[in-house]
């Protein structure tokens, strides 16, 4: 289940308990959480979603005009969430949530890692070997 506690000029506000698949965040009604049009103008009508998908919680923006930010950095693609990450909806200051995590009886989840770029770390043991090379040819050509 994740969590989310309203900060950011939220203190106060109850904290968003669920277990659904997809959470939404927007001005318009039909949003899982409505964001008040008056006290935060730079939130769109559908401006983000937060998503259950491949066992892990991630938030994606939907197309918002201001941007939906994590720990500050905006979000360009689904961003895998991990617990006391910040998200904030719109241009600061925009409404903030702090990100924890409960699952009854476990402790909760670390957040997955980037993936490893096996692909690079190839190439650059490839150009390192190379290097390796020409200079043991150059020390016993010049020897």
């Amino acid at each position: 289940m994740i969590v989310l506690h309203p900060v950011g000029g939220q203190e106060g506000a109850a904290p968003i308990r669920t277990a659904r698949a997809r959470i939404t965040f927007g001005r318009e009604p039909e949003n899982d959480v409505v964001v008040d049009e008056q006290r935060w103008p730079t939130v769109s009508g559908q401006h983000a979603k937060i998503v259950f998908e491949n066992d892990w919680y991630h938030l994606v923006d939907v197309g918002s005009r201001n941007g939906t930010f994590v720990n500050g950095e905006k979000v360009v693609e689904a961003q895998p969430l991990k617990r006391g990450d910040l998200v904030r909806l719109g241009l600061a200051p925009g409404p903030e949530y702090r990100v924890d995590f409960e699952v009854p009886g476990e402790p909760a989840p670390a957040a997955p890692g980037p993936p490893v770029p096996w692909v690079w770390i190839a190439v650059l043991a490839t150009v390192a070997l190379l290097v390796v090379a020409a200079v043991v040819t150059l020390v016993v050509a010049g020897g």
